[in-house]
């Protein structure tokens, strides 16, 4: 048996679904199924159960994955060894965050990053998810919680502010001291992240009643602002950077968020991944003295 004979379980045992898990791995449903198909025969088990809205591990499923999780994390631990061990600068480091971070912060910062270190090759994942470090899903990882556990080490970066704002073409020859929120079209982000800083504002402003649109993505929220549908709760990296765009007064405080920039432990001292670290902090630094420059 080959290690790669298990990685499609893994990838089902994660998502719950073959379709998750194809999703995943960037092949066909139909690939993750004969592959499944192919290690249970080989191993004489039934590993999974298939639903209709799904999978399931079965008994044995169970603890086959968890002799697959801990090859996987040998496997892993390899890699950062042998990363930790190299000279040259690693060809390609892979950056996961949010739709925010990468396209506020990072990708409008990279020109510094490749024109200081024409070596360096990076890939920006926009995942909300908290990928693996200790599997290497990712090289370092931006996050809006401190991360927990030895094996990762943190820096927090500085905060992202957010603002309520609204398209001049919205307002018209309204304003902005003017306007009077519950009477407004209000967009906001849905719980499917959770209830974030972003929801929880509405709420405790009373506005909730107000809102007339949802979305789980800041640039379908952005762009909707932009085309003059109505009034959202945006981080400043986009509102204050856009003319076209007018920052409003609330009654209410508004939130902030904290990120860290993450890494796993074994690659800290990696010269790439200190080299970009480095830019990512410093990516941090100039988006907030651009904010507190046009806020001042």
């Amino acid at each position: 048996m080959e290690w790669s004979d298990l990685v499609p379980l893994l990838a089902v045992a994660r998502a719950k679904s073959f379709g998750g898990a194809a999703r995943r791995l960037g092949v066909s449903t139909t690939t993750v199924t004969r592959r499944v198909d192919a290690l249970e025969a080989s191993l004489g088990l039934r590993l999974v159960d298939r639903q209709t809205d799904g999978a399931t591990l079965t008994e044995h499923g169970v603890q086959i994955v968890k002799l697959a999780e801990d090859v996987e994390e040998r496997a892993a631990a390899l890699d950062r060894a042998a990363a930790a061990l190299r000279d040259d600068v690693a060809p390609r480091l892979r950056i996961s965050s949010t739709e925010t971070v990468v396209t506020g912060v990072l990708a409008p910062a990279l020109g510094l990053l490749l024109e200081t270190h024409p070596e360096i090759r990076v890939e920006l994942q926009v995942n909300p998810e908290l990928v693996s470090l200790a599997r290497r899903d990712a090289d370092l990882a931006v996050r809006m919680l401190k991360p927990e556990g030895n094996s990762l080490v943190g820096r927090r970066l500085a905060g992202i502010e957010l603002g309520l704002y609204a398209s001049r073409s919205y307002l018209g020859r309204k304003r902005p001291e003017d306007v009077v929120l519950a009477d407004e079209c209000l967009l906001s982000l849905n719980d499917s992240f959770g209830r974030i800083a972003e929801v929880l504002w509405f709420e405790n402003a009373g506005l909730t009643s107000a809102i007339r649109m949802r979305t789980s993505s800041t640039q379908a929220l952005l762009a909707a602002v932009r085309a003059g549908v109505g009034i959202a709760l945006l981080p400043d990296v986009f509102g204050n950077n856009d003319p076209s765009l007018v920052a409003l007064d609330a009654d209410t405080a508004f939130p902030s968020r904290t990120p860290w920039l993450v890494t796993h432990r074994d690659l800290r001292r990696v010269p790439a991944v200190k080299a970009v670290s480095q830019w990512i902090v410093d990516a941090f630094d100039r988006s907030a003295r651009r904010r507190t420059g046009r806020r001042a």
